[in-house]
């Protein structure tokens, strides 16, 4: 079974995608301000009509669904039509979401019960792109306005936007009604701090994507898309290293989402707090892909978790949350163990914490509990990252039978990548463990631009990138 993900064309960090934002840009700040919402709605289409021209219609669909349903509820009276509502929004959306993205698998489970055997023939099926994250978006507007929490946006034209805005519709972050609209609404001059502190962001995005991740890639191409037999080396950083990979791609792409949207007076939701630095499983999901955590809690979780009142309930009802965030993620059943295990090591934590099975405090027992973290998440991200099971398994096996002898005596390939990926990662935590270091620059134009143009040379001197084929790893969600 294999997937088409076609979304080549237009990458954020490709000539095409910078040929787009800069017309955006200037049309946003030459044009009267109430073609605003006009530049934006067509540029969001265009961008995903680039990518995947035929299916534009699901976000027309999705849209129309909810902007439809979000009207008639607040005009709805009676409990049974608002329910009867919520639950048209919450069925359309999920039956987009489980057909396109969950078919084969679905299909495959009906041939294997009934014929012994998978006889799926489409091999080629079509995912669109960004599906999991404008449907979440679509419907929790709907829920909202149902629970009383949104007013419905009366305008279709921006409503359309809110669900198809362009620079996080196809990986994020998922965003609410209550933020984005009305800074959709609003009519922001241009601010000369917001565009700097936005071209920035674009930069340590493209710095993280062409440099960081584009210089570990050959590494975890040789194991998780290779037989990983006979790689030490490259099993030794694609293992340890893979929840930073996936963390500095995401990432990066998160850092041009809200770089694009800041340049025109748009902010999106940060979906991450400094992931690497948590303290426990529970801790990193506070921190990681915050808006989907939050969206998955607010939506699914809470609401169930109202009806238990036995705590055995509630601990299954965490793996079984955590089990959804795996499934979303896709149709594989690697990632619905990814899911498992991470709702299993919440559980167990909460348990060991409720008896007082804990490591003390203390500093030293501080960074312990980051280290634990941190390997507990580099397996689960092994897991993520492998196509399969039995390939996730042959990885760990071939792990633990790597020795010292054969670390030395293994000759190191893709040096110069390895380097460019260690010096883009200095310069990412320089700025992490100083944020504030801009700010305390000399006020003069002169050594600011120094630093900007510095960095860009960087991005462009150290891409081992060629864009195109370098996709990131969660616009396949």
């Amino acid at each position: 079974m294999e997937l088409s993900v076609r979304w080549r064309r237009m990458l954020f960090h490709t000539f095409e995608y910078a040929i787009l934002l800069c017309i955006v840009f200037l049309s946003y700040l030459l044009l009267p301000k109430w073609t605003r919402w006009i530049v934006l709605v067509s540029a969001s289409y265009i961008f995903y009509a680039t990518s995947q021209f035929g299916l534009v219609w699901l976000l027309l669909v999705s849209g129309a669904v909810d902007y439809l349903c979000g009207l008639f509820l607040f005009q709805a009276k009676g409990k049974a039509v608002r329910v009867g509502l919520l639950t048209t929004s919450v069925i359309i959306n999920i039956f987009l979401l489980g057909y396109f993205k969950y078919r084969i698998l679905l299909q495959d489970g009906f041939d294997y019960l009934t014929s012994g055997g998978f006889a799926t023939t489409a091999d080629q099926f079509i995912l669109p792109i960004g599906i999991s994250f404008f449907t979440l978006q679509s419907m929790g507007y709907t829920i909202d306005v149902y629970r009383g929490k949104q007013v419905p946006e009366r305008h279709p034209g921006y409503f359309f936007l809110y669900v198809a805005y362009f620079p996080q519709l196809i990986a994020g972050p998922i965003e609410r009604a209550r933020d984005l609209l009305p800074q959709l609404h609003s009519q922001r001059p241009f601010d000369w701090t917001r565009f700097r502190s936005g071209c920035l962001l674009i930069l340590f995005g493209l710095m993280k994507k062409l440099v960081i991740v584009a210089g570990l890639t050959p590494f975890f191409a040789d194991v998780y898309q290779d037989d990983p037999s006979g790689k030490p080396i490259s099993l030794l950083i694609a293992v340890s290293l893979s929840i930073f990979y996936i963390y500095a791609d995401f990432s990066g792409y998160t850092d041009l989402a809200r770089g694009s949207s800041r340049i025109i007076g748009i902010e999106l939701s940060k979906n991450f707090r400094s992931p690497m630095t948590a303290t426990s499983i529970r801790d990193f999901w506070q921190r990681w892909h915050i808006t989907l955590t939050k969206w998955i809690f607010d939506y699914l979780h809470t609401p169930l978790a109202s009806l238990i009142t036995s705590r055995t309930g509630r601990y299954v009802l965490i793996v079984f949350t955590f089990l959804i965030v795996g499934l979303w993620h896709g149709a594989n059943i690697t990632f619905i163990l990814f899911g498992f295990l991470h709702g299993l090591t919440i559980v167990i934590e909460t348990l060991c914490a409720r008896n007082g099975w804990t490591l003390p405090s203390g500093q030293l027992w501080q960074a312990a509990r980051i280290v634990r973290t941190f390997s507990l998440s580099a397996i689960f991200g092994a897991l993520f990252l492998s196509p399969s099971v039995p390939h996730a398994l042959a990885v760990y096996g071939e792990l633990f039978q790597v020795s010292f002898h054969d670390i030395f005596a293994t000759e190191v390939k893709h040096k110069a990548e390895l380097f460019t990926a260690f010096l883009g990662t200095l310069v990412w935590m320089g700025h992490r463990l100083k944020p504030t270091l801009l700010d305390e620059l000399p006020k003069s134009t002169f050594w600011r631009w120094a630093l900007y143009i510095g960095l860009l040379l960087f991005v462009i001197l150290f891409s081992t990138s060629n864009g195109e084929d370098n996709a990131f790893i969660y616009f396949q969600f």
